[in-house]
């Protein structure tokens, strides 16, 4: 029983943070393909500050996946 418990809060544990670093690639993407759609829109290259934006994203996945 105690063996069972174990296995199932690994496994719980193991998609928690899968599901946190989907969410982190999601929001990287969503960054990426806004500023690629703005510089289409506009006629010129434009570029973030910042292009991981990991701060940001990394707060954003970590209440996604925790909440």
């Amino acid at each position: 029983m105690i063996v069972d418990w174990i296995v199932y809060g690994l496994i719980i544990w193991g998609l928690t943070r899968l599901l946190f670093f989907v969410n982190l690639l999601a929001l990287f993407a969503a960054k990426f393909i806004r500023y690629q759609v703005i510089s289409e829109d506009i006629g010129t290259t434009i570029t973030p500050s910042n292009p991981l934006g990991m701060s940001g994203a990394f707060v954003f996945a970590c209440l996604f996946s925790h909440f």
